[in-house]
Order: C-alpha cells, then structure tokens, then sequence
C-alpha cells in the first residue's frame, strides 16, 4: 500500500477515535466544569468562589445537585471560565470538549518536536492514538484540566526549546494551575532554567503576578472566606458544605497501599519512602544520561506522582512525555527489556479500562515508570535510539 495513503488512514483514525472519546464524553457528563463555570459566575454576581457556601447554590442551579465540587485553583483560572459562564452549560460543555481536544492535539506535536525524535509520520499517528486512549480519556470524560497541564509542559518546553522566555513563563505558570500534580516538575525546570535561562523564570513572575492583581481586582478580598473546613473536598465527598457523603480515594501510591494491601501508618510511610527514592533515583540516572530540560521534566514528573499527597487519573495526563520518551528509546535496549515495556504498555491499557478505584490507576504511573527507567535511563544521549527519517 502507498505510504502516504497508510499515513492518511492513520491520521483519520486518530482524529476519529478523537470523536469518538468527545462524543462519549458528552453523553456522559463529568462533575469538574460544573465547578469552573460555578465558580466563574459567582465571580460575575460579586461573590468569592472559594467561599463553597456561596459556589454550592450555583452547582445546583447549574446542573440540579450540588456535589463535591469546591473551588480549589488559583484564583485567576475561574477569569478563563468567564466567557463560558455566559452560555447555556450544555453548549460551554461542548466548547470545552472541543478545547481540550484541541490542547491534546496542538500539545502531542509540540511534545513530539521537543523530543527531536525524526520517526516517520505514520508512526507518528499510531503513538498519538495510543497516548489519547492511554492518557487523554480519563481526564476528557471527567472535564478536568488536565489538558491545560499538558499544554503547559509543551509550551515550556517550546518555548525553551525555541529561545522565547515570554512563553516558557506562561507554560510554567500553567502547569502550576495544579501544583500538588505538577510542583517538583516546576521546581527542577526553574532549577535549570535559573542558571540558563533566567529570564524565563523572570516572565513566569512577571504572568503570575499580573494574573494576580487581575485576580484581585475582579474578585476583591478573594481571600477573605471561612477557611474552617477548607480543603475538606479532597479527602471527603461533599454534597454541600459539611455535609460528607463519603471517603474520597486518590491515585497516589499512599491510597494504593492503603486500599490495595491494607497497609497503613508508619509501615505505609516507610513502603512509600522507597517509592521516593525510586523516583529520586530516576530522575538523578535520567539527568546523568540526558542533560536536558526534556528528560528532566518527564522524570520529575513520575517523582511527583510518586510524592504527592493528592492527584488523580485525570492528572496523569502529562505522563505523555516519558511514554514519548520511553519509544523513542525502545530499540536502543536489549530484547527483553523491549518485550517488558510492551507488555507495561499493554497492561497499562487494560487497567485503563478495568480500574474502578481511582487508587488502582496507580499501576499505570508504576508501568510508566519502569517503561522510562528501562529503556531512557538504560541510553546514553549518544546511543542510537533507532530513530528514521522524517516525513
């Protein structure tokens, strides 16, 4: 078959399964917008969206039920929701699916061309498919942000990639939309960036703190709100304030232990340390080998998720990065460690689909992990990774 009639098959396909993911998505509407806009049109009416006693009215009348939904960002992200909260939810809905369909796409090219991986376009297409069914589904059916995370890193990494501060900035303070995901990520980028390319850091102060005083003048006082049971969404399902419905489980390797072997207390500290220095581990072997911001940020984004105390499937989303990483290396590393990953990738996808718990969406960052370690920090930067010819 002509190759460039398989490389079109493949990217109709892509695009298809990306419709696919948006019409089921519609059909089966997640909570999180329901928060954004909420807390955006209570911004418009005056009040303080972190004040859940005023957001929870707005929930219901938006959607009919309240639910867990408090308002946890930074106070600037509810100013995008601003134009959405003028429409009708169902039709801000589908934009926003739209949207993230669209930083998907826009963020796996960008992602690609950071990586300097010059594969052939066809395969290209396939890597796409794969990633969005592995990362993007989760976080699409929930209507979540973590997207907007995943755009963040790939402008980041543009913008240093391409020498332009402004925009490395604006990523780097996208990416801290969720800082209990994302915060060693930030850390070690700033790290690098301060000694070769300050001014990056210097915008990234410069968006934040104009965000912040557009923030404060919108909502005045926005910190002034009863901080009694603040923070009490995370760890609790709500149905209002204080009214506790149940336990919420997060996809942290604290959760995983806990529901999936009962071990808990200082037994559970002491598993999860090990887990820590596994992350540490790979991040000092990864930047060893490959002394770039690239390897640095996916590395220090599996040390994240193994750190933090909260996140969720939807956050894994950036872990686009090291499985880019991990392929991209797979034919420099012997036979069985190829076998291994294939089978992590495959495994990944059925507990994809047969997880039910969000704690058990933990073995898809362990698979990721182990992919990364076995194949990008078995290759030195001057191995062949088995790279061909672009097209």
């Amino acid at each position: 078959m002509n190759p460039r009639r398989v490389t079109r098959l493949l990217q109709a396909a892509f695009f298809f399964s990306l419709l696919c993911f948006g019409i089921f998505a519609w059909l089966h509407p997640g909570v999180d917008l329901r928060g954004y806009i909420g807390a955006a049109l209570l911004v418009r009416r005056g009040g303080n969206p972190y004040d859940y006693a005023q957001l929870a009215p707005i929930l219901e009348e938006i959607s009919g039920f309240t639910g867990n939904n408090p308002y946890f960002y930074p106070p600037w992200y509810c100013l995008f929701f601003l134009p959405l909260s003028y429409l009708p939810f169902a039709l801000a809905r589908l934009l926003w699916i739209l949207l993230n369909l669209g930083l998907f796409y826009v963020s796996m090219e960008w992602l690609w061309e950071a990586i300097e991986w010059p594969i052939e376009r066809w395969f290209r297409w396939v890597v796409f498919t794969f990633a969005s069914i592995l990362f993007g589904y989760a976080c699409l059916v929930s209507e979540n942000s973590g997207f907007v995370l995943l755009f963040g890193l790939a402008l980041t990494l543009r913008g240093i990639q391409r020498n332009q501060p402004l925009l490395t900035g604006l990523g780097l303070i996208l990416l801290l939309t969720k800082p209990q995901a994302t915060l060693l990520l930030v850390l070690f980028l700033a790290i690098w960036l301060i000694r070769r390319k300050p001014a990056a850091l210097a915008w990234g102060a410069a968006w934040a703190f104009n965000l912040l005083v557009i923030a404060t003048m919108v909502i005045p006082r926005w910190w002034q709100f009863d901080t009694t049971s603040f923070g009490q969404g995370l760890t609790q399902a709500l149905n209002g304030p204080g009214i506790v419905t149940g336990t919420r489980v997060a996809a942290t390797v604290y959760d995983w232990l806990k529901y999936s072997f009962g071990i808990q207390g200082i037994t559970q500290i002491l598993i999860a340390s090990l887990f820590w220095l596994a992350g540490g581990a790979l991040l000092y072997f990864t930047w060893n080998r490959h002394p770039n911001p690239v390897y640095l940020a996916a590395a220090s984004f599996i040390l994240t998720l193994l750190v933090t105390p909260y996140a969720l499937q939807y956050d894994y989303v950036p872990l686009a990065l090291p499985f880019l990483l991990t392929l991209k290396h797979l034919n420099g590393v012997k036979r069985w460690k190829q076998i291994v990953v294939i089978l992590l990738q495959v495994g990944s996808i059925f507990v994809l689909y047969l997880a039910k718990i969000q704690y058990q969406a933990v073995w898809i960052l362990l698979f990721a992990a182990i992919a990364f370690a076995l194949t990008v920090c078995d290759n030195p930067a001057n191995r062949s990774s088995g790279s061909s010819n672009p097209r």
